[in-house]
């Protein structure tokens, strides 16, 4: 008896790699902080998390969103949920993720909040 074995191109998901060129600037002072990062294939969205320096090791999640290739880019209205002074610091940090699970987070990068 012969049987017939198909062949099946099944290409596994990936874990996505790390997102690179976190970038931060603040265009105006007292406004929202612009995030930009690379783009990372296959990535279906990232998880951006910040820390200002005031809660001390507590990583806050400023979003999960699903991500098309053209918003690599984020407004973070962090002065919305409390008062800022003029030199606070605050890192980012982004990971990249798709079915098959997170990407490590990227490095952190610092910015200093102006009035």
């Amino acid at each position: 008896m012969i049987q017939n074995i198909g062949i099946f191109n099944m290409s596994a998901v990936q874990i996505p790699e790390i997102p690179t060129g976190l970038n931060l600037s603040q265009p105006v002072g007292g406004e929202h902080i612009i995030i930009e990062w690379n783009i990372v294939p296959g990535a279906a969205g990232y998880r951006l998390k910040r820390n200002p320096a005031y809660y001390t090791d507590h990583w806050v999640e400023v979003f999960d969103i699903i991500i098309n290739t053209l918003n690599n880019i984020y407004h973070d209205d962090i002065q919305e949920e409390g008062p800022l002074n003029s030199g606070d610091t605050i890192i980012y940090k982004v990971c990249a993720y798709n079915d098959a699970g997170d990407s490590l987070y990227s490095e952190e990068v610092h910015i200093h909040w102006t009035d």
